[in-house]
């Protein structure tokens, strides 16, 4: 069967208009195949705020941590200088030491 407007030019344009519709639906995406694509979109964009968020933890607890050991370390030194003097007086008495030493280790916030 054939089929034809009778003008060759007519007809050369309406089979390049169907075959450019027909790649249109065949190049067009399915509902399902966009819904999917959305989702993974939005997993994505979910898993870079989850890593921004643990990057911010991180950095969070690594400050933490430095500020700890560094009252850690001064507490030690104190605690050190203290120790030093109490061994070059032989007149302290070792309740009075020890209790230095707990006030020392309760004022830098070692112990409660």
């Amino acid at each position: 069967m054939e089929m034809s407007t009778g003008n060759p030019v007519v007809d050369c344009l309406l089979l390049v208009g169907l075959g450019a519709g027909g790649m249109h639906l065949l190049k067009r995406r399915s509902p399902e195949a966009i819904a999917a694509q959305e989702k993974e979109n939005v997993r994505k964009h979910e898993e870079e705020l989850a890593a921004m968020e643990a990057a911010k933890v991180k950095s969070a607890n690594d400050a933490t941590v430095a500020l700890m050991a560094q009252k850690h370390d001064s507490y030690r030194r104190a605690a050190d200088s203290l120790s030093r003097s109490f061994q070059n007086n032989p007149k302290v008495d070792p309740a009075d030491a020890q209790a230095s030493l707990a006030a020392l280790a309760k004022n830098f916030g070692i112990i409660s």
